[in-house]
């Protein structure tokens, strides 16, 4: 009743559509096993997907197994993204930028789609945390792009307003790659064909509800 209320599974349900894969072909991984958790780990088994739960507390994974999911600890996130299809994030901290972190070269871009209020914004307040950035974190709709200072910087660009190679530049977009900063960029599908040509790292984020985001 959870999920259909917060219809926690109709993104699901369409983005395997379009990946042309069901249900039970695909490996799933649900962060957290609280209520929200627990309710979308039991309907995704029900529908005969391979779910697997990673949570920091070893009685919720303990809880995991006996509902017959499988469980792993959430310290293991870097190994357990690359063996899923699809992430789905019922935990309010931003855990999976820490863990991505782990595998971020300098000169990394990470291209966000998502629609407003999805929390493209608050994913790269967990990726400034982690790299150790000092300045405080926050939208660049109007700055088009932010730059936070620390050991691992991050250059931090909204792409609404950009469409061309030459915006790109002009807003230092390939200046900040080529300086090995870590650069994230929301509303990348603005500029999709030529972020590609940079091989950015791919983020989807939906709203599911209030405090919960379904990230692939």
């Amino acid at each position: 009743r959870d999920v259909e209320r917060s219809r926690g599974l109709g993104d699901v349900y369409k983005r395997q559509q379009l990946r042309r894969r069901t249900i039970w072909e695909s490996d799933f991984l649900v962060l957290g096993y609280g209520r929200i958790g627990r309710a979308v780990a039991r309907r995704l088994d029900l529908l005969g997907g391979h779910t697997t739960v990673a949570a920091r507390n070893a009685v919720q994974r303990a809880n995991a197994r006996c509902a017959g999911h499988r469980a792993a600890p959430l310290d293991r996130l870097p190994v357990l993204l690359a063996k899923h299809d699809t992430v789905i994030n019922t935990i309010p901290a931003p855990v999976l930028p820490r863990a991505l972190l782990q595998q971020l070269p300098g000169g990394a871009l990470i291209a966000f789609t998502g629609g407003l209020g999805a929390g493209k914004t608050a994913f790269c307040q967990g990726l400034a945390e982690g790299l150790g950035c000092t300045d405080p974190v926050s939208s660049p709709t109007f700055a088009i792009v932010n730059y936070y200072r620390g050991p691992r910087p991050l250059a931090h660009f909204d792409l609404y307003r950009i469409h061309t190679e030459n915006d790109l530049a002009a807003a230092g977009f390939y200046d900040y790659l080529d300086m090995g900063a870590v650069v994230a960029c929301e509303w990348s599908e603005n500029c999709a064909d030529l972020l590609e040509q940079e091989q950015p790292i791919h983020i989807h984020i939906d709203r599911v509800d209030e405090t919960t985001r379904k990230i692939t």
